[in-house]
């Protein structure tokens, strides 16, 4: 459309200086005539040059932004990859703890034979706090949906184990949970390598 237009202009411009001398019956001389194409040849070589230069500008903007976005989809891949590793090493310091955990419970059940009322020791309770802690946080900031949801569940089951009334309960859930720790660690595995098909 623009060398279109161009093209225009210039039969315009060559058809108003021949509409100005018909009927004077003057004839041009050949150097205005000269003088008139190199006029036509910098308006049409500037208007080229306008046009080049704008597709050239729009051209790289769009190569810009395409580049932009794949940088970004890397950054978020090599965060989901980073984020998903230190979850799985937090997941497994978690079940290690709780493991701990509900062996102190056992322990002092048999020692009182009361069960649940027994606290383990200020340590082990404090490093299974901050494990706890850092798996939710983790968790948060997992893109997948599906993985964030069986995580929320998964830890709300470990709690359960110390919140029952007797231990042959506690045994029950701790050994649920220690058989479902196996397709948890599957599941983050699963969502880890996806990112790095892409």
């Amino acid at each position: 459309p623009e060398r279109t237009e161009v093209a225009s202009g210039t039969s315009t411009i060559c058809s108003s200086f021949c509409l100005a001398n018909q009927g004077t019956g003057e004839i041009m001389e050949p150097a205005t005539w000269g003088a008139i194409g190199a006029l036509i040849g910098t308006v049409v070589g500037a208007a080229a040059s306008v046009v080049t230069a704008y597709i050239a500008t729009r051209h790289a903007a769009s190569l810009q932004a395409a580049d932009d976005q794949a940088r970004r989809r890397d950054q978020g891949r090599a965060f989901q990859r980073n984020t998903l590793l230190a979850l799985q090493e937090a997941l497994s310091d978690l079940l290690r703890l709780e493991a701990r955990c509900h062996l102190e419970d056992r322990h002092a059940f048999r020692s009182t034979g009361v069960w649940g009322k027994n606290a383990v020791g200020e340590t082990l309770s404090e490093e299974n706090r901050l494990a706890r802690r850092w798996t939710m946080i983790l968790k948060e900031r997992v893109a997948d949906d599906a993985l964030r949801v069986a995580l929320d569940g998964f830890c709300g089951q470990l709690t359960q184990v110390s919140l029952v009334d007797s231990e042959a309960e506690a045994v029950t859930l701790f050994e649920r949970n220690m058989r479902q720790a196996t397709p948890m660690m599957e599941h983050i595995g699963r969502t880890l390598r996806a990112q790095y098909d892409h």
